[in-house]
């Protein structure tokens, strides 16, 4: 964008001070007539086929030359000033943005121009005179060729311009570039157009920047290589340690397998011995109840063998007063002679019989003595036995309650062991996992290894400065 100084510059190298009375009359003019040359300008640039596609719409043509009109028409209203110059300025980016090269606007002027000068020359009856028409087409005439002049001159200029530029610029980066694929990084680029200054300065900053990082890969690339041995060498070992490791662990999987199924089988087997001790703990409950139905009749048997004493001891002394009875009839029949004598008979009968059940009935108290002693001799075995069997049923109980512990317990080592020969199964696939990927890890660690190689070949290749400190590194490494 031009400055005051430039602005000045070429209003005086063009002597328009000269010329500001015009400004206006002129201003009239491009009011008046503008519009329709504008017409004629976009009529002719739709139907140039290296033009039409600038502009892909009517709107697109009605707003270009809106622009257009008022740029004209401000131009003659306020002069040219800074104002102007920075409206030509962003129509000459828009050209430039889009690709209309300078011909075709200069061009473009010198229809408008045309038109311009017609109608100013030819207004009124002006346009009746012959030597005014003459004039006017002498005027334009004399303008397109002005206008033509300078587009070749401009052209030839520009196209001169580029083509010194391009050979200056492609000079140096070519230049630059060869020196590149050599691998000499300190190459640098100098000396190019100020338009290209900024260009330059990237390069050689990316130059640069790329010199410092190969120069930290160089030095770095030793240290890599012996860290990447270390790692290699590492990961190796580490490889045929989880490998052994997972064999260790594969061992004991095995044997924790073994192991939980002894303890099923042992926590099966108490199951059974549970249920065994229980049905045992009933029986001899059983047994107790019995025992005590034992006791209970054995106490009842005493009892009727005391009252069969005591009926036997009445029946002895009814047997003894009826002895007493028959020896005093006896003595009675004895008395009256002949008389008694039937009676004394049936007298010694009866006492005969009082005698036997005498006898008899101390036969069965000697038999009720003998069985009564039996019997309670019997009592008492059987409440021994009460107590002996309650004692084993208490035994049995505690002997019950342990084999259930016993059972609950094994039960939960078998869960326990079955938890764990899981845990070590699980161990053992990550210890697989793991023997695995240590393997990988080595594998990739060997490529590193070659890949840093390679890298510290391949750095070598390039020319560059390396810094004092990152020098000694590398010699180092």
């Amino acid at each position: 964008m031009a400055n005051n100084q430039e602005l000045q510059q070429r209003i005086e190298f063009y002597e328009l001070e000269r010329n500001r009375g015009s400004f206006a009359r002129l201003g009239a003019v491009i009011a008046r007539s503008v519009d329709q040359g504008l017409a004629k300008f976009y009529e002719k640039l739709s139907s140039t086929p290296a033009l039409s596609g600038f502009f892909s719409s009517q709107q697109k043509i009605d707003y270009a030359r809106n622009a257009q009109r008022d740029h004209w028409v401000k131009l003659f209203e306020h002069g040219i000033d800074q104002a102007y110059f920075e409206r030509a300025n962003h129509i000459g980016m828009t050209h430039a943005r889009i690709g209309l090269a300078p011909q075709w606007y200069i061009g473009g002027y010198a229809l408008i121009l045309e038109h311009l000068i017609e109608s100013m020359a030819l207004r009124g009856i002006r346009r009746f005179l012959p030597g005014q028409r003459r004039l006017a087409r002498d005027t334009a005439a004399l303008v397109k060729a002005a206008m033509i002049d300078m587009d070749l001159a401009l052209s030839t200029y520009f196209a001169k311009a580029e083509q010194n530029t391009r050979e200056i610029v492609l000079g140096q980066m070519g230049s630059a570039l060869r020196s590149l694929a050599v691998g000499n990084l300190t190459t640098r680029m100098s000396g190019l157009p100020a338009d290209y200054r900024q260009a330059e300065e990237d390069f050689n900053a990316a130059v640069a920047q790329l010199a410092q990082t190969l120069g930290i890969v160089a030095a770095s690339s030793g240290s890599i290589a012996n860290g990447t041995e270390e790692i290699r060498a590492a990961s190796e070992n580490l490889a045929s340690r989880t490998e052994r490791q997972a064999d260790s662990v594969q061992q004991c999987a095995a044997a924790i397998g073994s192991l939980s199924r002894a303890l099923a089988e042992s926590s099966e087997a108490m199951a059974a011995l549970r249920k065994s001790a229980g049905e045992t703990e009933r029986q001899a409950t059983e047994g107790r109840t019995a025992v005590g139905q034992a006791v209970s009749a054995m106490d009842d048997a005493q009892r009727s063998a005391q009252e069969v004493v005591q009926i036997a001891e009445i029946i002895d002394g009814i047997a003894f007063q009826t002895n007493l009875l028959a020896l005093n009839a006896g003595v009675e029949a004895a008395r009256v002679g002949e008389v008694g004598r039937g009676f004394a008979v049936v007298a010694n009968e009866v006492r005969a019989l009082a005698q036997r059940s005498g006898e008899a009935a101390e036969s069965i108290k000697k038999l009720l003595s003998t069985s009564r002693e039996q019997v309670d001799r019997g009592a008492e075995l059987v409440k021994s036995a009460g107590g002996m069997l309650h004692g084993i049923i208490g035994r049995v109980t505690d002997i019950s309650g342990a084999v259930s512990d016993a059972a609950s317990l094994t039960q939960e080592q078998a869960e326990n062991a079955a938890q764990v020969d899981r845990a070590i199964a699980e161990m053992d696939l990550m210890t697989q996992q793991n023997a695995a990927m240590v393997e990988q890890t080595a594998a990739a660690t060997r490529s590193m290894a070659e890949t840093s190689r390679n890298l510290a070949g391949a750095v070598a290749r390039f020319q560059f400065d390396v810094p004092g400190e990152l020098r000694l590194e590398r010699y180092a490494a």
